[in-house]
């Protein structure tokens, strides 16, 4: 059992613990209220009664077998049913029920003895999100293979710009001595092959036979067929490039395979009154690797879920106040969390009752207990698809990047954050030089290509809490947290001159392509729409300087 799953355990054992020391004050509460309900006089006392009944023994239902105490929350599933059908029913308890019920309270405190069932069972094997490592900010390492020097050279010369360091090798022996002590990014395969691709392929095979840990093999050929491309899938390559001078989509493909950018935790927002099984939630989603904000006052749930933005929210149904049902009514009132998934958990099933809650907000239903691993699974898989929605809304779909209406909403929560934490922040505006001359002589497919490229270029420079946003058309927008507007523009400038010296591809010639820059920075401007204004007359001056270069708006 590795570290991580003992500390889970002992989280988990402490949770039932807890709980288990409250017990004999929860069954003698629920005793309490069996005896008031005996005694009650009057219809509405009686009522009152039956719901103060009904509120214990709910949360014991959904809360005793969750922490392991299947008696307890077998009993008391058992009298809350019996409890509701008399809810239902004419309000009265009869005789015979009054003697089940009797009979059941007893057992539901003999069950007292029962000392639970090990929680942490089944929850060894559950894959765990890796936290974000946002330390890693160094170039990539890439090493070439190149036999006749003619792909390395012109490869190194240009893969800088993207942030890419490669080392070539001109025999694969001499690779595969270097590939015993060090692991790079990616690895290019570039040789002469004969007609059925057999050098090529058993260079492949070579170089996989060093370490189990290989990173992505990408391969470099003059010839296209579906046979190539097929022993290439076969032989385990990452890609398969035919033209060694496309670097646009050399890069694609290495920014593709050698991502080491961790997704950010999933937030999860826990919406549940019963403390023990708020907090045992708590400990299963952050021992899976994710963020959990509990609320046990559904009237509060507005602060934490526009502060968490959450990307599930976890929901009891049963709560004092403002059920479930109702709150998530009110929560898809609200545009920003519309889509936002909401699970429901309840003690109290039934279908009418599930179809209620799907059909007033909610996307799946749960019935308490859950088993841990089907929880946790379902909330990652909702998460999952949450976020790839949201992506599909807010990003750009020909570059990947923040579309113009997300930047500028993001624009909006950095100024705030970087107000209240009193840090410098800087905006810049982007703009591709002469654009419509790069459309009007190489075609728009190229110019997509010199957009595409400016993309990469900014993705692999910056860092990785910088946003950058596809502002329109061949424009862009940058957000430099923590950065005053000076050091900004020293980023932006050298950025600039790297992107000048790109060889861009069209069909029979290669051209180079320049942008101009506008920055805007916090606090010299202290207001999110003026510090866009500002970073956009900016650009405007760098045109009418000359193009090709980086301005710094004042805050006059």
């Amino acid at each position: 059992m590795s570290d991580i799953d003992l500390v889970l355990k002992a989280k988990l054992q402490e949770a039932k613990d807890a709980f288990g020391a409250k017990l004999p004050e929860k069954l003698a509460e629920a005793d309490m209220a069996w005896a008031e309900l005996l005694k009650a006089e009057g219809q509405e006392a009686q009522a009152e009664c039956l719901d103060a009944l009904v509120h214990v023994v709910h949360k014991l239902a959904g809360t005793a077998p969750t922490l392991g105490f299947i008696s307890v929350g077998r009993i008391a599933r058992t009298i809350q049913t019996l409890l509701l059908a008399v809810k239902k029913g004419n309000g009265q308890l009869s005789r015979e029920e009054r003697q089940q019920i009797a009979a059941l309270i007893n057992d539901l405190k003999a069950s007292l003895n029962d000392d639970g069932v090990d929680v942490f069972e089944g929850l060894s094997n559950q894959k765990k999100s890796p936290l974000p490592d946002d330390t890693n900010d160094e170039a990539n390492e890439v090493f070439v293979l190149d036999g006749n020097e003619a792909i390395g050279g012109p490869l190194a010369s240009q893969l800088k710009h993207y942030g890419y360091i490669l080392e070539i090798f001109d025999n694969s022996d001499a690779l595969r001595d270097e590939l015993q002590s060090r692991r790079p990014s990616a690895i290019i395969l570039g040789a002469d092959y004969d007609e059925n691709g057999g050098k090529l392929f058993d260079l492949v095979s070579s170089v996989k036979e060093v370490r189990k840990d290989m990173p992505p093999i990408i391969l470099l050929g003059a010839q296209d067929t579906l046979d190539l491309r097929l022993q290439a899938v076969r032989s385990g390559a990452a890609a398969f490039l035919t033209n060694p001078n496309d670097i646009a989509r050399i890069v694609e493909a290495l920014d593709e395979f050698t991502s080491q950018e961790d997704p950010d935790p999933y937030r999860v927002l826990v919406v549940e009154d019963s403390q023990a099984l708020a907090e045992l939630y708590k400990v299963l989603l952050e021992g899976a690797g994710m963020i959990a904000h509990l609320v046990f006052d559904p009237m509060e749930i507005m602060g934490p879920l526009h502060e968490l933005n959450p990307d599930i929210i976890l929901m009891d149904i049963n709560m004092p106040g403002c059920n479930g049902i109702e709150l998530a009514q009110v929560i898809r009132q609200r545009e920003e969390f519309f889509q936002t998934p909401i699970i429901f958990l309840t003690a109290d099933g039934g279908f009418e009752r599930e179809l209620l809650a799907l059909k007033t907000g909610g996307d799946d239903f749960f019935a308490k207990p859950v088993y841990p691993e089907l929880l946790i699974s379902s909330i990652r898989a909702r998460a999952e698809r949450a976020r790839m929605l949201s992506s599909m809304i807010s990003r750009d779909s020909m570059t990947g990047l923040a579309n113009h209406t997300k930047i500028k909403e993001m624009l909006g929560d950095e100024f705030a954050r970087s107000k209240r934490f009193k840090q410098p922040l800087s905006f810049a505006m982007l703009d591709i030089d002469n654009f419509k001359n790069v459309n009007d002589t190489y075609g728009h497919w190229t110019g997509d290509t010199v957009i595409k490229s400016l993309a990469q270029v900014l993705r692999q420079r910056l860092r990785r809490s910088d946003i950058i946003g596809r502002y329109g058309g061949e424009e862009f927008a940058i957000i430099l947290p923590n950065t005053d507007g000076d050091t900004a523009v020293q980023v932006l400038d050298k950025i600039r001159r790297g992107f000048g010296k790109v060889k861009q591809h069209s069909e029979n010639e290669e051209f180079v392509t320049t942008f101009s820059c506008g920055v805007a920075d916090f606090p010299t401007i202290d207001d999110p729409a003026e510090i866009n204004k500002k970073a956009d007359e900016a650009l405007y001056e760098a045109k009418h300087a000359g193009r090709n270069c980086v301005k710094k708006a004042t805050g006059e």
